[in-house]
């Protein structure tokens, strides 16, 4: 029997994250006698998918897609966009692996959104730089130890999977940003870096930022 083994999603194909997945499968296919016959990584095209699923059913008995089971920016920022009153006003910064990731997106006319592809550049520089320059601060890069990134972590106004409470960290926000509120998601130690920068530098309160670094730079999604 042909087993084959298709791999999807830009992050594996930008080098974002490290494939470890595929040896994986191969090692629970191993007891069993069976082993992987062709391997295919494609980035998040729906053609090309659709080609590469056809041909490698065609090749073999049977096709074991890994990929596409958790949303990527992009997925969460347009669900975002779209459920926002017409009336909402902000800016929204998107940083992507590469210029071909760029989508278009349904938002407010108020809200301006702001693409950020890589192009091999590291993973948050065009998004710690465009952030806070939109909020006329420096854009210098908070640097985070490798001991104090968690993947996973998740906060919101009112939930902290630190299990820390969000009243001991209340603060007067006394200048122009006020009345911002802040929504991050990406790879854990840029997010961390840029809630730290929103927070200590300039002083928001941490009640204004919610922040989600649900993946981890060179780190598989199934890790």
């Amino acid at each position: 029997m042909k087993l084959n083994l298709l791999l999807t999603g830009n992050e594996l194909m930008a080098g974002d994250i490290i494939d470890s997945n595929s040896a994986m499968v191969a090692q629970q296919l191993a007891p069993q006698g069976w082993r992987i016959h062709k391997k295919v990584t494609v980035g998040d095209d729906s053609a090309l998918l659709q080609k590469e699923i056809d041909q490698l059913c065609e090749e073999g008995d049977v096709l074991i897609i890994n990929g596409g089971l958790g949303p990527t920016v992009d997925d969460l920022t347009a669900a975002v966009l779209a459920q926002l009153p017409v009336d909402a006003a902000g800016a929204a910064f998107l940083e992507v692996p590469l210029g071909v990731d760029v989508q278009s997106l349904v938002h407010p006319p108020r809200v301006e959104v702001t693409w950020l592809p890589r192009e091999g550049r590291p993973v948050g520089s065009l998004l710690h730089e465009a952030v806070l320059g939109h909020l006329g601060a420096g854009a210098a890069p908070v640097e985070v130890p490798e001991a104090e990134v968690e993947v996973g972590l998740w906060e919101t106004p009112t939930y902290s999977s630190s299990g820390d409470s969000l009243d001991e960290h209340t603060t007067s926000v006394g200048h122009d940003l006020a009345d911002l509120y802040a929504w991050i998601a990406g790879e854990s130690r840029v997010v961390t870096g840029l809630r730290r920068a929103l927070v200590r530098d300039l002083g928001l309160d941490r009640r204004q930022v919610a922040f989600m670094g649900y993946w981890r730079e060179g780190v598989s999604m199934g890790a």
